[in-house]
Parts: structure tokens; sequence; C-alpha cells
């Protein structure tokens, strides 16, 4: 598989959280109901299967968006959204695979990437992709426009989450 060929070949990974949002549309006309996370965490594998789905390689490659638009595209190698459980919710997780470590600005530069990416709809399709659930077609977003949302690294996420949270490892 070619992505876990360039996941092979990477030095060094970063990844950045972010929370998400769910809408419902329950098949009423355009009436969209947000949804909370206890939902998202119960639809998860409909999520990851739509996840893999829109990452496939015929879908394109997001690392070549994402290098372009951060001018590093000579050094990101594969990038991956998904999804992980920390501190009994759900959050956005998107791994970058690396040549080599980032600097603090370039890690910057990324993360206004992937922040841009997010606001599109992530690949500018995702968000706009129905995920099928028993109370309708399920809308996930891993951006939105309060003033709560963050795109953190992995130790800006521990920070945020406190000390008694593991990121990466087991779900806690």
């Amino acid at each position: 598989d070619i992505s876990e060929m360039k996941i092979a070949a990477a030095d060094t990974r970063v990844t950045f959280y972010c929370p998400l949002t769910a809408m419902l549309d329950e098949g009423e006309g355009d009436d969209y109901t947000p949804v909370s996370g206890w939902y998202i965490t119960d639809n998860r594998a409909g999520i990851e299967d739509k996840l893999l789905e829109e990452q496939t390689p015929d879908c394109g490659d997001m690392a070549e968006y994402l290098g372009n638009q951060s001018g590093l595209s000579s050094e990101l190698l594969y990038a991956v959204w998904g999804l992980e459980k920390i501190d009994g919710e759900v959050y956005g997780k998107i791994d970058c695979y690396l040549k080599e470590a980032l600097s603090a600005e370039e890690t910057e530069k990324l993360r206004s990437a992937v922040r841009g990416q997010n606001s599109d709809g992530f690949g500018e399709s995702f968000e706009q992709r129905a995920i099928e659930t028993d109370d309708g077609d399920l809308y996930i977003s891993f951006w939105n426009s309060s003033d709560d949302y963050f795109l953190d690294t992995e130790a800006e996420m521990e920070q945020r989450m406190g000390d008694s949270v593991q990121i990466g490892g087991i779900d806690v």
C-alpha cells in the first residue's frame, strides 16, 4: 500500500487535533440539527469508514495540497485525517508525515494549511458527504467558526486536556 510506504519513509510526524462539528439531516427538508459529541462517538465507525473512502489514492493526495499551501512540498510525504477518542470525546486528528522535523515557523505554516483544508471542508468535500445513521444523514466537519475552535499539536492538546490524559496511546 502506497500510504504505508510513505509513512514508513517518514522520519517524523506532526499531529494536529481539533473539535468536530456534527449536523444531522433527518430527511425533513433542509433542516439540519446539531448533534452532540456522544452522537459522534456512537457513529464513530461509520465516520471512519467515510474518512477512509474519502482518502483513497484516486481521490487525490492531501499531502500535495498541504505541501503547496504551506510551502513544505519537499518535506511533507503524507497526510491523513482521522479520529481519536480522548477523555471520552472524539476529536479530529490530522497526522502529517515528514522527511525531517519542522522548525516552529514551518509547523505554523503547516498548521495554517491544515486549518485552511479543515475550513474548506477537508478536501473541499468531506463535510458534504453523508454518513448514513439510523436517525438520518450525519455530516461531520473538522472546522467551525466559534471562538472555541482550536487546532492543537499533540503537546498543546495534552496541555489543554490536563496531565491525566494520555494522547496517542490508550484511550482514557
